[in-house]
């Protein structure tokens, strides 16, 4: 996976109290990336530099409460 791209989308439904808002952290060091109110499916891509194991997290805020949701990314030497 080193230096390969893996494409994320984040996407919400209809909640009574607005719009949703979203971060998404990528959880390789890189800072999280503030995705804003989520009207419309954000599809955001991120290069993993570095060899290993990743737990990519999506935080979605809405109606003063925050769910979160996790995904790990696993990635070896590409030969």
């Amino acid at each position: 996976m080193q230096g390969q791209t893996v494409t994320f989308t984040a996407s919400s439904a209809t909640h009574p109290t607005g719009t949703p808002s979203a971060t998404l952290a990528f959880g390789d060091g890189t800072p999280p990336l503030d995705l804003g109110p989520l009207s419309a499916p954000a599809v955001v891509s991120h290069v993993y530099a570095g060899l290993g194991s990743f737990t990519a997290r999506l935080d979605v805020t809405a109606g003063g409460g925050t769910r979160s949701a996790a995904l790990t990314v696993k990635g070896g030497r590409v030969v």
